[in-house]
């Protein structure tokens, strides 16, 4: 099978460049299919196919991922303060994560669980 450069290559001449797959891209960001997904949601440009897939323009995406990174994002300062309850909720993730990662109290011994073969 021909790599993507080979077929670039070949469609060079024809000024078309060839379609990736969902995988490819995944592949060449190295990201999940979910966040795949998400980008579409957000506007990444894409071909839809005959069957259920679609194929993407790599030079689209580029461009689409320049003007995201450049659009996206208001300076630190413009940022808005968290709410009360992203707050909270922020601050239980962090209790607990000091709970899993402290050691047990001294002489006390952690749980210990058996499992039923």
């Amino acid at each position: 099978m021909a790599t993507l450069a080979d077929r670039t290559e070949t469609l060079r001449p024809t000024g078309l460049t060839p379609l990736l797959t969902t995988e490819q891209l995944q592949a060449l960001y190295g990201v999940s299919n979910w966040t795949v997904n998400q980008w579409v949601l957000r506007g990444c440009p894409m071909e839809p196919t005959a069957f259920r897939g679609r194929r993407f323009n790599l030079d689209a995406v580029r461009w689409w991922m320049a003007e995201l990174a450049t659009n996206e994002a208001p300076p630190a300062d413009e940022q808005p303060a968290p709410t009360a309850s992203e707050q909270r909720a922020h601050d239980a993730v962090i209790r607990q994560a000091d709970r899993l990662s402290a050691p047990p109290a001294p002489g006390r011994q952690p749980k210990r669980t058996t499992r039923a073969a």
